[in-house]
């Protein structure tokens, strides 16, 4: 796996315009904006895996022990669930064993590739427009990094389709996508990129 998930801004891909600047800089190649391999949720989950997930979807496996669930056969309401994992035992009628599916799909919603392709050209246009000689380069960069990180929380907090499973509204009590506890906004971050990383 890969150890970061980021939009990198390559100083390279700037106008001839600032050749100058590039020379005086060699040791800076850019800004990295994303979700790096140091950070995890308070459970563990790294949030590079769980924004790969939501970039790309996945199929998501359910442990074995989670998808027993007993139905109650009653003459009144054949409907009733129980979800205490009651087990079956010989001699007791009325309690049947119901398989739930084993896995279940998480859809993909790019909200990086999303926020590249709609913002790209105006970082790049942005940045030429205000960089400055006077002006330490790393913390211009920085802004960019910052100006990144907005645009990528608008993204997911944008509501991006499709929308979620009904099992999910229940669970999450909240119609909008790819926010739960809203760590995946909070922890966005931006790094400067030396020449040789």
């Amino acid at each position: 796996m890969s150890e970061d998930f980021s939009i990198s801004i390559d100083m390279k891909d700037l106008d001839q315009t600032f050749k100058k600047v590039l020379r005086e800089l060699k040791h800076i190649k850019g800004v990295k904006v994303g979700y790096f391999r140091d950070y995890k949720y308070p459970n563990g989950r790294s949030l590079i895996a769980n924004a790969l997930t939501h970039e790309f979807g996945a199929d998501v496996k359910i442990p074995d022990y989670a998808g027993r669930l007993y139905k109650h056969i009653s003459k009144l309401n054949s409907k009733i669930f129980n979800r205490k994992g009651r087990s079956l035992k010989k001699g007791i009628k009325n309690w049947l064993k119901v398989d739930i599916k084993k896995t279940f799909k998480i859809p993909a919603r790019p909200f990086m590739d999303i926020t590249l392709n709609k913002y790209a050209d105006e970082w790049v246009k942005d940045f030429q427009k205000n960089l400055s000689n006077e002006r330490d380069i790393g913390m211009q960069l920085l802004e960019l990094g910052d100006s990144i990180k907005s645009d990528i929380a608008h993204t997911i907090n944008s509501n991006l389709p499709p929308p979620n499973a009904k099992s999910t509204i229940r669970k999450k009590k909240s119609t909008q996508t790819l926010i739960d506890t809203k760590k995946m906004v909070t922890s966005i971050h931006r790094e400067i990129v030396l020449s040789g990383e």
